[in-house]
């Protein structure tokens, strides 16, 4: 059955769903020496425009957050090896949209997008997200209509899966935690700096033959980002596995 395919095709595109971007990029590279990025903006613009988009992916890491924030425990998160689920999310960002992390996730995509400045490779680029996740989509679905049955399939019914109907709003059970923002979501805010630095610098040195000390000077700003991001990441690394200040078993 066409069905039971996806769910498969599903539950192992569920392990692998963090390498997802990396599928785009023989054809990023391929955008970037054939067209290169687009002349109509003036430099002042095409730099507001880039900082635009770094906002745009942070947005969809903060929703990501917000979501990871006020879930149980065994719920919601980064789990790579199968599905899981101790409770059923209904509240917060899960009484408007069914797949908040899912939607989160394609805003940051979104941004990655957009900096190529080329609509076919943004619609390209959302077109196979939407192929990848449809199938994760359907076979979380199927695992979660399994595991609460009816309760699962009247909250699924009302909810839209993918475009969030803010209308639906219910308060989340659980008050917000950082400790479960900082846990979960520090390999995405070093992703996006990495991103978005590497981005611009293939753009400067490749493209524009820009030489390293004026590289470094125009740069200066998203290297400060990404180090931030760097030592974030290696301070909430280190702090989760000598401590107990991240310690969320109790929550």
């Amino acid at each position: 059955m066409i069905k039971n395919e996806i769910t498969r095709q599903g539950n192992v595109l569920f392990r692998y769903r963090s390498f997802f971007p990396f599928l785009l990029l023989p054809l990023a590279f391929y955008y970037l020496y054939r067209f290169g990025l687009s002349e109509h903006m003036s430099d002042i613009m095409e730099h507001h425009y880039f900082y635009f988009c770094f906002a745009v992916s942070f947005i969809g890491l903060a929703v990501r957050g917000f979501t990871v924030g006020c879930v149980p425990n065994n719920t919601s998160g980064r789990n790579t090896k199968q599905q899981k689920a101790d409770v059923l999310n209904t509240t917060g960002m899960y009484s408007i949209v069914r797949h908040p992390l899912y939607l989160a996730n394609y805003i940051m995509f979104a941004g990655f997008l957009m900096a190529f400045e080329s609509l076919s490779f943004f619609l390209i680029g959302t077109l196979l997200f939407f192929f990848y996740y449809e199938r994760i989509a359907a076979a979380e679905e199927n695992f979660l209509v399994g595991k609460f049955g009816e309760p699962y399939s009247v909250w699924a019914n009302k909810t839209p899966a993918f475009f969030p109907r803010f209308s639906g709003w219910v308060k989340a059970n659980q008050s917000l935690s950082w400790r479960k923002i900082l846990r979960k979501e520090g390999p995405g805010f070093l992703l996006i700096c990495t991103y978005f630095l590497t981005f611009d610098l293939i753009e400067d040195i490749v493209f524009e033959h820009e030489a390293w000390d004026e590289v470094l000077l125009d740069d200066l700003g998203l290297i400060s980002i990404f180090v931030i991001g760097l030592v974030t990441y290696a301070v909430l690394k280190v702090t989760r596995k000598k401590t107990d200040l991240l310690d969320i078993s109790s929550l």
